[in-house]
Parts: structure tokens; sequence; C-alpha cells
């Protein structure tokens, strides 16, 4: 199927809009006679383009060639494909080990909100006896040095001074009900003492009644004997009843001393919770505040903040003697003894160092640091707790600083070393690439000790040579 013919060829028609037909231009008649030979097509754009294809086809490949050709030993390790070199050199070789860690104080005072004593439950439909939370109202500065008794917290005592004075009323009342109590227990002795001398009184005259049975008929001497009967029988009841009636009474008073009791330690112990209300400091040093979880976030305490009781809201830091607390890993710690000294830096001021000597170390490893979960880390990476003392005393050194010590466990003097960076490791074996003239050789080499950034050469290289990486 063929579509129409235009001026620029021949289109087919696929279902696409075609251009427009161009407006037939006029030609002059010619005159017949035979028609001249076409002349033939110019090829020579299409072979123009075929040519800087294949410049660009050949140019890729050159380009591809060169990335895949293996680069020498060591080159690139930087990751900017910049090869380092540095010489063999003669100098002072130091093991060591490098463990990092925070500040912190040998001897400090945690400061907790106060926990007050007892608990009285609702009275008369109430709330409970004590608040659940403790409003800060007075602070210490934070970072501001205190002395042993200074203030340096104070709450809100409000509830804790209502409190007391309500259960020192209720002491007073407690106080006067006992006193009426006792009152009306005399009263109600007397009466019962009355009863009973009102029923001995009766015993004893039918008793004398008795005596004249003899002379009396045989009737009233039998109604004289039940009357003696009777009165004694009346006599030995009221006695048990007044008996058992001043078991009651002390039992009654009894309970209402406890009750006076109570209230007497409802008092003491709202004062002794006035008197935690204020919080002086325990020792000297500098003021540490804690975070505290407020408004839905973990934040530095402030005044007005509410805190429960038991918080541990603050510390006070003797800057006396600061430590270094780290972990060290279980495979580095067999070099490491108590007393072993340190170079401890800190990380705020890098050119601040201090002798330090390892004080403790844990005699169990821990699997991992943080001690929030086990990974597959912590299969088989074992880290054991340090501490080191630091030596020196400075304002600079507060706690919570990042810090770091050096341990030192040997020293050599004039020994050749490299970079541990030119150092490579191929089946096994350990090789360096060294410079020779405009090219590079690998060679083997045998090393001894190794730090952190060097390695001592045994074999294989001499001073003055330079390895590439």
């Amino acid at each position: 199927m063929t579509g129409p013919t235009w001026k620029w060829g021949v289109f087919w028609s696929a279902g696409l809009a075609s251009p427009e037909p161009a407006m037939p231009v006029p030609t002059p008649l010619e005159p017949a006679g035979p028609s001249p030979a076409p002349a033939p097509q110019r090829r020579g754009p299409r072979v123009g383009k075929l040519l800087v294809m294949l410049a660009l086809v050949a140019v890729a490949v050159v380009v591809w060639n060169a990335r895949r050709r293996p680069q020498p030993a060591g080159q690139g390790r930087g990751g900017e494909g910049v090869a380092h070199t540095a010489k063999v050199f003669l100098g002072t070789f130091e093991k060591s080990l490098r463990i990092s860690g925070t500040v912190g104080a040998s001897n400090y005072a945690a400061i907790t909100a106060p926990q007050l004593r007892g608990h009285e439950g609702p009275r008369g439909g109430g709330g409970s006896s004590t608040p659940s939370q403790l409003i800060l109202l007075k602070l210490a500065k934070p970072g501001s040095l205190v002395k042993k008794g200074n203030p340096i917290a104070e709450f809100d005592n409000q509830w804790e001074e209502e409190r007391l004075e309500d259960h020192k009323a209720q002491v007073i009342q407690a106080k006067a009900m006992v006193e009426k109590r006792r009152a009306e227990i005399a009263i109600e002795n007397e009466t019962e003492q009355q009863l009973l001398r009102s029923a001995k009184a009766d015993h004893d005259k039918a008793l004398l009644d008795l005596k004249t049975a003899e002379i009396r008929s045989a009737i009233d001497a039998e109604k004289m004997k039940l009357a003696v009967e009777e009165a004694a029988a009346r006599y030995k009841q009221i006695q048990e009843e007044v008996r058992l009636k001043k078991l009651s009474q002390q039992a009654n008073l009894r309970s209402l001393e406890i009750q006076v009791s109570q209230e007497q330690n409802h008092v003491e112990r709202h004062n002794h919770n006035l008197v935690r209300m204020d919080i002086k400091a325990p020792i000297d040093g500098l003021v540490v505040m804690q975070p505290i979880y407020r408004s839905g976030q973990f934040g530095q305490v402030q005044e007005g903040d509410q805190v429960y009781p038991g918080s541990y809201f603050m510390q006070i830091v003797d800057l006396s003697k600061m430590v270094v607390n780290g972990y060290v890993n279980q495979s580095d710690s067999q070099g490491l003894a108590l007393g072993q000294p340190a170079t401890v830096r800190l990380e705020a001021y890098p050119d601040l160092e201090f002798l330090g000597r390892l004080t403790s170390m844990g005699a169990m490893a821990t699997s991992g640091m943080s001690g929030r979960g086990r990974g597959a880390r912590d299969l088989y990476v074992k880290m054991i707790p340090v501490r080191f003392s630091i030596g020196a005393r400075d304002s600079r050194v507060i706690p919570d600083l990042s810090a770091s010590a050096d341990v030192k466990f040997k020293i050599e003097e004039k020994v050749p070393q490299i970079p541990r960076e030119a150092v490579i490791e191929e089946n096994g074996k350990t090789y360096a690439t060294v410079r020779q003239g405009e090219g590079a050789q690998k060679r083997e080499i045998r090393l001894g000790m190794h730090n952190n950034t060097h390695a001592v050469v045994l074999a294989g290289l001499s001073e003055g040579e330079e390895v590439i990486w």
C-alpha cells in the first residue's frame, strides 16, 4: 500500500497524520528531445557520519581498557586516586593503646528529689496524703561551685505546711478526746462502785437475816436461804460486770491514746519532709544538672519543673579527683595492669595533656559498651570497663568531656619504620610497593611490632627507600 507522492518523498499511511501537500510549482515547458542522464547521488555525508561513529567507539574502548588496567599495589587507597609516598626512617617506636572515654568524677554526690515519708491514705474523701510530683522553686546555677552546707535546691512546701497544720489540730483534738474519755470513765467507775457496794450491802443483810432462821418458821427460814443465795449471785454478777467494764474502758482509752500518737507521728513526718524540701550541698564541688523527662522530651532540669520524688536531677562533683571512664576491647587488655601510666588528652583541648594511671579494670567483659541490646557484633566483641585517674588538677577538666588515654606498652630506639597504610597483606605474606626510578616494585617484607600509625620493618627495606601506597 502506497501513499500519495509529495515533493520530499513517498509516505506510507500508518494511521498517523501526514504533512500537508505543498502547492505545485509550474515548470516552464521545455522542447521535446532526449532527456539527459540522471546525475549520480552524492554519498559523502553518510560516510562522514560512519567515520565519526567509529572514532567514538574506538575512544570508548580505549577508556574502558584504561579503567580495567590494574593499578600499582597500594595506589588510590585514600579514595582520591593519588599515590602517597614515604621514606623508611629510623626513629623511636612506641607501642601504645588509645582508649576513648569520658571524664567523670571519682567522688561525687547524687542529689535526688526528696522521698516523702509515710502514707496516710485518703481522709474524708480527699486526695492522697502525698503529692505525685514536686515543684522546684529554687535551683543552684549549673556549673557553679558550692561549699558543703550551701543551699542548692528548694521545693514547694505549701502542701506539707498545710498538712502539718491539719495534723497539729488533730493532735489537740485527739488529746481533748482522751481527757474527755478519762472523765467519762471516772464517772462510770463511780456508778459501778455504787452498784457494787449496794449489792454487797444486800448480801450482808441477807446473811444477818439468815441467822434468825432458828426462831422462824420453816417456810421463812427457807426464804431467807434463797434470799442469801440471790444476793450472793447478784453481788458476784456485778463484780464481773465491773471487771469487764474496766477492760472495755481501758481498751477505749488506749485506742484514743494511739490516735494521739498517730497524729503526733504525722506531725513529726511532715516536719521531717519540710526539712528535706530544702536541700543543701553534702560536699564541696561543681553543680552538674542531670536531664529529666519533661514536656514529652528529655531536657536539663530548670526552676519551675515538676519532678517525681526520688528522681535523680543533680550531681555535686568533687573536682579534686577526676577520672576517665572508658572501655577496652578484650583482646587489647592483655598488656594492661593496675598502676600503669597513661597520657590523658581532652578532645575539647587538644594541646592539654595530663599524666594518668590505670586505677581500676573490670573483672568480666561485657557485650558492648552501651548495653542497650544485643546484636551480631556483641556476640564476639567483648569490652572491659577501665578507669584512669587524672594526676593534675585543672579548671578545664569537667565531667562529660570526651577524652582519651594512651597507654605505652613498649618503646624501641632507632628502628626502621614505615606507615601502616603502605603495608600490603596478600595470601599470608606482607608486601610493600617500593619506588624504583620512574616505576615501582612490589617487594616482600617482614614486619615486627606495629601500632595505630607505623610498623617496624625487620627485613626487606632499608633506610631511605621510598614506599608508595
